[in-house]
């Protein structure tokens, strides 16, 4: 057993004002936090593009300094840490403050090794008790991890590459599932920020309406059901595959409770704007619990308009804050979108439940996958392969 500060060096990330932002090519992608988990969610291991990139004379400017080709990368500040998404460059690049990279020393550690090293390490339990957690380059460097021969360590991860290729497989499945829909959303709708087919257009407010998630005490959480009391899930559990819900006393109201019609989004941190569904009596924190008239809009319409690059492309070029980006009301309520008439809606939500039983069958093969990975890997780390 040797430290992670050993077999390589944590490398910081760097600021990105907004006045250097917006090139769509250039020497450097400028990676942020978005960028690695969008990778990581699709179920690829290496980074090679970026939504903004920098020339080389733009780096003294930004006092930045790229990290090389073959640095694991991932999220360093707030709640994308629990995300425990990684990726490897595959390409010199640069990565913004909200991350951090591990540069191995390639002499005594196989990039692969590390890789599915870091990819099952919990780095949300290094990251400190703070309103934003954070991890420090102090601490990763203290982290144990085994190190075998060079010879032994590419044996692992060969096995292992094989057993996350069937389990990248099983995941892909899923993305071309909603690849086909999106693309089907678009041939029926048309794009949605030039509304070629000139459908109806109003205001997010118009036909929606907003509430906020609700805080609650630790102390009032449980880990296990009572009388009384109804699931509560925390949004750092809520974007990942697996949801771990707490149970809490019922509020006085059930208006608190999301319900089976409603879909919910994400506020704060990396993952805001995160749009999901299928909530059905549970209470959350740091959420926007969206209901809306049924009478313009269908869920499955709705649900994949609120997905759209034009829906996230507008929350993202106007989420406040640094650490912990936000959403606010304001800026939902201004969103303009489009309506379409009920019996298009309708011929699209036929496609999408003829697509779901497809879905539904890849996601079970997923989590097989990811459980009999996860046992393999256990068992690697654990000198037992």
């Amino acid at each position: 057993m040797v430290k992670l500060g050993y077999i390589g060096k944590f490398q910081a990330g760097f600021g990105f004002p907004e006045r250097f932002q917006g090139k769509v090519n250039g020497d450097f992608p400028f990676a942020k936090v978005g960028d690695i988990s969008k990778v990581a969610r699709a179920g690829n291991k290496y980074i090679e593009t970026a939504n903004h990139f920098v020339d080389q004379e733009d780096l003294p400017l930004l006092k930045a300094k790229t990290v090389p080709k073959g640095t694991i990368v991932f999220a360093k500040i707030g709640e994308a840490i629990s995300q425990n998404f990684r990726a490897i460059s595959s390409k010199e690049m640069l990565i913004d403050n909200n991350a951090m990279g591990l540069v191995p020393n390639l002499e005594i550690i196989d990039l692969d090794y590390l890789y599915h090293f870091m990819c099952k390490l919990d780095l949300y339990k290094y990251a400190g008790i703070t309103t934003v957690p954070a991890l420090r380059k102090s601490t990763l460097e203290e982290i144990d991890i085994p190190l075998p021969p060079l010879a032994e360590q590419k044996r692992i991860a060969a096995i292992l590459d094989k057993a996350d290729a069937i389990r990248r497989k099983r995941q892909q499945a899923i993305q071309l599932a909603d690849d086909f829909l999106r693309a089907v959303f678009l041939e029926m709708f048309g794009d949605p920020v030039t509304n070629p087919k000139g459908w109806e257009v109003r205001s997010f407010s118009d036909v929606c309406k907003c509430s906020q998630g609700i805080q609650v005490d630790s102390e009032l959480q449980k880990d296990s059901a009572e009388n009384g009391y109804v699931k509560f899930l925390r949004i750092i559990n809520y974007t990942q595959s697996s949801k771990e819900f707490k149970f809490i006393p019922a509020p006085s109201t059930d208006k608190a409770l999301i319900n089976k019609d409603e879909i919910v989004m994400v506020r704060y941190g990396a993952t805001a704007g995160f749009v999901g569904r299928g909530l059905d009596g549970v209470l959350a924190n740091n959420l926007f619990k969206i209901s809306f008239e049924k009478s313009v809009l269908e869920n499955e319409y709705f649900y994949y308009l609120l997905n759209s690059d034009y829906f996230q492309n507008i929350l993202r070029n106007n989420k406040k804050g640094g650490a912990m980006p936000a959403i606010s009301f304001g800026q939902l309520n201004d969103i303009e979108i489009m309506t379409p008439s009920l019996e298009v809606q309708s011929k699209f939500s036929q496609v999408v439940n003829m697509i779901s039983d497809i879905k539904e069958h890849s996601i079970h093969s997923a989590l097989l996958s990811n459980d009999s990975f996860n046992a393999l890997s256990q068992k690697a780390f654990a000198g037992e392969l």
